[in-house]
């Protein structure tokens, strides 16, 4: 029997023990495809870091579901797009996703510019979107089919202000945004909302934007403001520069960031001069919660020895996708729009998901009511280390 035989055996196979073991409710299991959902990432480009990792989750959730048998006896099928971080490509990917491949939902895009720029056509196709990591508050403003499984902006920002002012004593800020970032110009306006409300003093904002590689005449001016903090949330690889020549020009302020500097590429790049600055996050492999635990040794399993905020958002997003999909009235795909709008009722009545960045409720807006954390990289023992600071609940 050849390699390609066995291979069709297998899955027939368990294909079949999935429709013993999960039958589907009031009725026999559809066990005459696979379960298609769409993902849509940056896997090439100054993206694909962030992109891979989250994508990395997805397969972790993709395998637990379909080694217990999957949804109602139905393996899931991931149909992976590369949009290389770019809005046209996401446009184009999400397209073929709907239209060709005949996915039941989306996960993805992991920016809130590529999810801004296909967000209104998945709504308009009628297809769960669902982003793991695109926190700009509009992006789930475009309709009812549209989800993250990530907090937003207002929030993040309004935390990460929150505890510089009254637990770090940061009196004076300057937000430091990259302009063609939504993600970033949003959470540094956030940021700087709150932290004026509590009473401190921000500074004018200064920008950057991506490609740039001197950050210097900027951070001259925050040495000579005398700032005692900056906020400056973006990506690699301008972030890890900016680190470094921050610490070069003898910048003693702290260095205040947001979940995108939860990255290998920023550690591997910035390392020791990473030390001391803040930022907050989704996920904390020193967050002691059973479902962090269980997280954990899966992608231990899978030769994954320090998943980060990505990984597990991924994993969250497809997540909650699947258990939706375990809860939807509608069980036939055969009239795949009825599917695929069963699908977004089920996950507007999601609560107390336990998922691997804390346990998540699906407010009607489409955006999830769930925890952060606040992280510190330090020094322990010659290792950079993210250090658990604190939980914080909306």
């Amino acid at each position: 029997m050849t390699k390609s035989l066995l291979s069709s055996f297998a899955t027939v196979i368990l294909l079949a023990a999935g429709a013993l073991l999960f039958p589907a409710a009031g009725g026999k299991a559809d066990t005459s495809s696979t379960l298609k959902i769409g993902v849509t990432m940056p896997l090439s480009g100054p993206l694909a870091a962030y992109g891979e990792s989250t994508l990395r989750g997805i397969r972790l959730q993709e395998g637990k579901i379909n080694a217990a048998g999957g949804i109602r006896g139905r393996l899931i099928e991931l149909v992976v797009e590369n949009n290389e971080g770019d809005t046209t490509k996401s446009a184009e990917g999400l397209r073929k996703l709907i239209g060709l491949d005949k996915v039941v939902a989306v996960v993805g895009p992991i920016t809130s510019r590529n999810a801004l720029a296909i967000a209104r056509e998945a709504q308009r196709k009628g297809v769960a979107l669902i982003t793991p990591t695109g926190t700009n508050d509009a992006i789930t403003k475009d309709g009812d089919f549209i989800f993250r499984a990530c907090f937003t902006d207002s929030f993040q920002g309004a935390v990460d202000a929150r505890f510089a002012f009254e637990e770090l004593k940061i009196k004076t800020v300057v937000p430091f945004q990259d302009t063609t970032s939504d993600y970033s110009v949003g959470l540094c306006r956030s940021f700087a909302d709150t932290f004026k409300r509590l009473g401190g003093t921000v500074l004018p904002t200064l920008s950057y934007k991506q490609g740039d590689t001197d950050f210097t005449p900027q951070l001259r001016k925050i040495r000579e403001s005398g700032a005692q903090g900056v906020f400056t949330p973006g990506y690699p690889p301008e972030l890890p520069r900016i680190v470094n020549q921050a610490k070069e020009l003898g910048l003693t302020a702290t260095l205040l960031g947001a979940d995108g500097w939860d990255n290998d590429d920023l550690v591997k790049n910035a390392a020791k001069n990473l030390v001391g600055s803040y930022f907050s996050a989704a996920f904390s492999r020193q967050n002691p919660t059973p479902e962090i635990a269980r997280f954990l040794a899966l992608a231990k399993s899978k030769g994954i020895a320090e998943p980060g905020t990505f990984e597990a958002l991924g994993y969250d997003a497809l997540g909650l996708v699947a258990e939706a999909a375990k809860r939807t009235a509608v069980q036939s795909t055969e009239n795949i729009a009825a599917y695929r709008a069963g699908l977004r009722d089920a996950l507007h009545t999601l609560k107390d998901y336990p998922g691997a960045t804390g346990t998540i409720s699906m407010r009607p807006s489409g955006d999830p009511l769930k925890s952060l954390v606040i992280l510190k990289y330090a020094d322990v023992n010659g290792k950079l280390d993210k250090t658990f600071v604190k939980a914080v609940n909306p």
